[in-house]
C-alpha cells in the first residue's frame, strides 16, 4: 500500500501562515450586523467578503483610506443613515485637509465610499447610494500630469547610479532596474514579481505572470491583459544575465541585502531619490509612459503597442494617458511641415 509523503516542515510553516491570515482577516467580524449597523461595524463585514477577491494592493489603499479618512468621521454613524451631503462634506473636507492629495486620489476615495454602500445594498434593502453620482466640486481639478522620462534623463541615471558610492547589491539592482524600465512597460508591481524562472533564456523574453506589492509577497496581475511575454532587446538581456551571473539566479530577481525580496519603497528612499531625484527621477510609472510614447513615435502600429502595454484589444487607455507629445516629437513633425513647402514656378514672387 502507498502511502502519501508527509509534508515538510516548510510547508507545514506555509499552511499554519495561510490559517493565520484567515483567522486574523475573520476575527472580530461581526455576524449580526444589518442595515442597522454603523458603518464602522459593517467594514468589518466588507473586509470580510472582498479580501479574497480584490487585488492585495487594492484592498491595501482601501484600509488605508478607511483609517485615515472615513473611520474618524462616519465610522460611529449608522450606515442607513449616511447621506449624499455626508459624503460630500467628507470629501471636501479632505481635500481641504490634505492640499497635497491629487484630484485622482479624491477619486479614488469617492470609487471606495460607492463600493462601500453598493456591497451593502447587495445585502440588505438600502436608500440609494450616498456616495454615487456628482458630489459637487471636491478638490482641485488640477492634475500633475506624469512626464515621460527622456533618452537624455536615462542616460544621466544609468552614469549616477555607476557613479555612485553605495553598496554592491544596491548598484546591481538598480542598474537592473533602470534597465528593465527603460528597455520594458513593465509597471512596478511586475518588476518586483519578476522570478528568474520567468526569463526565458533560449528566446530572450519574460514572461508577466504576477505582480508583487509592498506588503504582500505577491499579487495577481491587475486585469487578465497584463498577462504577456515581453521580448528582451540584447543589451537588456546580457545585463540581467549579468546580474543573474552573481546572484541566486532562482526565486525573486529583485532582492535586498537580506536576500529577502526587494523593499521598493525604502530603495527608493536611499537610492533613487537621493541620487537620481536632482536629475529628474520623479517615481517608476514615467518610465513606462516614456515606453509607450517611444514606441508610438516610431509608429509601432496601436495593436501591438496595446498588447505590449497590456492593455485590452481596442482600448483608449494607450493613447489617452500612456502616449505623449515630447519636445523631440514636435521637432519631427515640424521637419515633417518643412517637406510641405510648395514648389513654385521659377521667376514668380513667393
Amino acid at each position: 500500500m502507498q502511502h502519501e509523503q508527509a509534508p515538510c516542515a516548510e510547508c507545514k510553516k506555509l499552511a499554519g501562515f495561510a490559517a493565520a491570515k484567515i483567522a486574523e482577516s475573520r476575527a472580530g467580524v461581526t455576524t449580526s450586523a444589518d442595515a442597522n449597523c454603523t458603518l464602522r461595524e459593517f467594514w468589518l463585514t466588507y473586509k470580510h467578503d472582498k479580501e479574497v477577491e480584490l487585488n492585495p494592493s487594492t484592498m491595501n489603499t482601501y484600509k488605508s483610506i478607511w483609517r485615515r479618512h472615513v473611520a474618524p468621521v462616519l465610522g460611529g454613524k449608522k450606515i442607513a443613515a449616511v447621506t449624499k451631503q455626508d459624503c460630500s462634506e467628507l470629501l471636501r473636507a479632505i481635500a481641504r485637509d490634505n492640499s497635497e492629495l491629487s484630484h485622482k486620489t479624491l477619486q479614488r476615495i469617492k470609487a471606495f465610499l460607492t463600493a462601500l454602500f453598493n456591497h451593502a445594498a447587495e445585502k440588505w434593502e438600502m436608500p440609494p447610494n450616498p456616495a454615487s453620482g456628482k458630489l459637487g466640486k471636491i478638490g482641485s481639478v488640477v492634475e500633475k500630469r506624469v512626464v515621460p522620462y527622456s533618452k537624455r534623463e536615462f542616460d544621466r541615471f544609468f552614469t549616477a547610479i555607476r557613479k555612485a558610492d553605495i553598496p554592491a547589491y544596491q548598484r546591481q539592482n538598480a542598474v537592473a532596474l533602470l534597465t528593465l524600465l527603460r528597455a520594458t512597460s513593465l509597471s512596478r508591481s511586475e518588476l518586483l514579481g519578476l522570478h528568474w524562472e520567468d526569463l526565458d533564456v533560449a528566446k530572450k523574453r519574460l514572461k508577466i505572470r504576477r505582480g508583487r506589492v509592498q506588503d504582500c509577497d505577491e499579487a495577481r496581475l491587475k486585469t487578465r491583459d497584463r498577462a504577456r511575454d515581453q521580448d528582451l532587446p540584447d543589451w537588456a538581456f546580457k545585463q540581467l544575465l549579468l546580474l543573474r551571473s552573481v546572484t541566486e539566479g532562482e526565486g525573486p530577481i529583485f532582492r535586498g541585502a537580506e536576500r529577502r525580496p526587494l523593499n521598493v519603497n525604502y530603495f527608493n528612499r536611499v537610492v533613487f531619490e537621493p541620487i537620481l531625484g536632482p536629475l529628474g527621477w520623479h517615481g517608476f510609472h514615467a518610465a513606462r509612459r516614456a515606453f509607450a510614447t517611444d514606441l508610438a513615435a516610431g509608429n509601432v502600429p496601436r495593436a501591438t503597442l496595446r498588447e505590449l502595454m497590456g492593455h485590452r484589444p481596442g482600448s483608449s487607455v494607450t493613447d489617452a494617458f500612456y502616449v505623449h507629445g515630447t519636445a523631440e516629437n514636435r521637432m519631427t513633425a515640424l521637419a515633417l511641415l518643412e517637406q510641405r513647402k510648395p514648389k513654385l514656378q521659377q521667376g514668380k514672387p513667393n
